[in-house]
């Protein structure tokens, strides 16, 4: 049965920039790692991580619905930050992977998974195995 998880990510720094009078986005590095760990926690919660929804070899879209500006609070549209921070999300994971892969020379999956996901509970190493081959 799918879930639903709901996160909060409280007050984001650049929330106010949206306001009246400026009504303009700005960026800031902090609302990108606090919007993005509450992705992954969402995530966590719903279906156990990410790794148990996209598989080896799976192409996958971000669909984002940006078609005009709108404050986040307005909940028109999604916020461009939250784009940013689901990519980033995967371009970590991405990363470790390469790094893994450097370190070992020459690795099988299961050497690698332990390093690569040292951040996951070991009683999913299964799928995250699984999830090595679509790098």
């Amino acid at each position: 049965m799918p879930k639903v998880a709901i996160v909060r990510t409280g007050q984001l720094k650049g929330n106010a920039e949206f306001l009246p009078p400026t009504q303009k986005f700005v960026r800031y590095e902090e609302d990108i790692a606090q919007i993005k760990a509450k992705i992954e926690e969402a995530i966590d919660l719903a279906v156990g991580g990410i790794d148990n929804v996209i598989k080896p070899g799976e192409t996958v879209l971000i669909k984002p619905n940006l078609a005009f500006q709108a404050p986040p609070e307005s909940y028109d549209l999604v916020d461009p930050r939250v784009v940013e921070a689901v990519i980033a999300h995967r371009l970590d994971r991405e990363q470790l992977v390469v790094a893994a892969l450097d370190a070992a020379g020459t690795a099988t999956p299961d050497d690698l998974v332990p390093v690569v996901y040292a951040d996951v509970d070991a009683a999913r190493f299964g799928v995250a195995r699984l999830s090595l081959w679509a790098h």
